[in-house]
């Protein structure tokens, strides 16, 4: 012990008097670089690694400026840095990692090796598989699909891989869902979805002056037609005549189409008529339907007056003569 000690000290003392002449001794170092774990990640993630002194020889002088390559080009620059130090190589694509350059606080190169391969696995897009997107608060519970299938589902009114319309509130609505899947490699692709729960109630009037009617006794004149929905959607106005399925024409005026009014001029309309107010989202329509009856009352005479009259007369019963079509 006491030859190794007096061996050391006369090291020591070479070094500080070849330090003191200013003469330096050729200090060599390698730089390497490894994973800290798997290198398989999916697109997006990053691997985890290590820059660190392998071998070295004489003197060093940290701290170390290293420079990382991928297949690109240079990846990252670290400066001033003591080894070992962890890194984060983040790859889009499968790409291999290498130290370039490595130098001391001294200037002096050292050499490098190792390498890092990353291979990337990418995600599998997703997509939602439903038949509609549209739903009344009284539905039951929907069954939402993907493709490809096995995604899970996320959102209001989801439970399991269902959407529950009656417990995603309708005055919230569009309700967001979301489904996300994830492939044999573990990596997970989302996509995302507005559905609509409206809650059907809706209201249709037609107006005469401050009265809701359903009976026109004329066919002359205009009419309001107001309709009101807790959805607060834009709706529209139809006529319909019996078990006709086309809608009447020319009868509806809609100058605003966002007010849910529209004007009725019922001039040549007689009988019986369903006025049919409409709104909705998507594939899902609402409609409410008013009975009209429009009658035509002709016009009404009087008889039973005579020609010529004289105040000495008696008085004459006079007779209404109405004209009705049949």
């Amino acid at each position: 012990n006491f030859i190794f000690i007096m061996r050391s000290i006369r090291v020591s003392l070479a070094f500080l008097l070849l330090s003191f002449l200013g003469i330096e001794l050729t200090a060599q170092f390698t730089t390497s670089i490894v994973s800290a774990g798997t290198t398989e990640i999916c697109a997006g993630g990053s691997v985890k690694a290590y820059v660190y002194l392998s071998k070295t020889s004489g003197v060093q002088y940290p701290p170390y400026d290293v420079v990382i390559h991928g297949g690109e080009g240079e990846f990252m620059k670290l400066e001033g840095i003591d080894l070992p130090y962890t890194v984060y190589l983040e790859a889009e694509a499968s790409d291999t990692f290498f130290i370039s350059s490595a130098i001391d606080d001294r200037g002096r190169d050292g050499e490098t090796s190792g390498e890092v391969a990353v291979l990337v696995r990418e995600a599998t897009p997703v997509s939602f598989d439903l038949d509609r997107t549209a739903f009344l608060s009284t539905e039951p519970g929907y069954l939402l699909k993907s493709a490809p299938s096995g995604a899970a589902f996320f959102g209001p009114g989801v439970a399991g891989n269902s959407f529950y319309p009656e417990i995603a509130p309708f005055e919230d609505s569009p309700h967001t869902i979301t489904c996300t899947y994830t492939n044999s490699f573990g990596c997970e692709s989302t996509n995302e979805i507005d559905l609509y729960v409206l809650s059907g109630e809706a209201s249709l009037y037609l107006i005469s002056g401050e009265d809701t009617i359903a009976t026109i006794c004329e066919e002359s004149g205009t009419y309001l037609i107001q309709g009101n929905n807790a959805d607060n959607l834009p709706g529209v106005f139809e006529i319909y005549d019996g078990d006709v399925q086309d809608p009447l024409e020319g009868f509806i005026s809609d100058e605003d189409s966002t007010d849910n009014q529209a004007i009725l001029n019922p001039e040549g309309l007689k009988g019986t008529y369903d006025l049919v107010y409409i709104y909705g989202v998507n594939e899902l329509d609402v409609r409410t339907t008013l009975a009209v009856v429009i009658n035509d009352l002709g016009t009404i005479g009087i008889s039973g007056i005579p020609t010529r009259v004289c105040d000495t007369d008696d008085p004459y019963l006079l007779l209404p003569e109405l004209e009705i079509e049949d």
